[in-house]
């Protein structure tokens, strides 16, 4: 069970993250771009879970 909250934690953080990104930067053209944004959502490292 632990297991199954970490990996919905992880993968919400990281979604939420690019996500959140993605909106402030205003879209492809905005502030981050498209690198930016992929570096963002790469930039939550997923742990060991248990």
């Amino acid at each position: 069970m632990k297991k199954v909250l970490a990996e919905f934690i992880g993968t919400f953080v990281r979604v939420f993250f690019s996500c959140g990104a993605a909106a402030i930067s205003g879209g492809i053209e905005g502030v981050l771009g498209v690198l930016g944004i992929s570096l963002t959502g790469t930039s939550v490292k997923p742990g060991k879970a248990g």
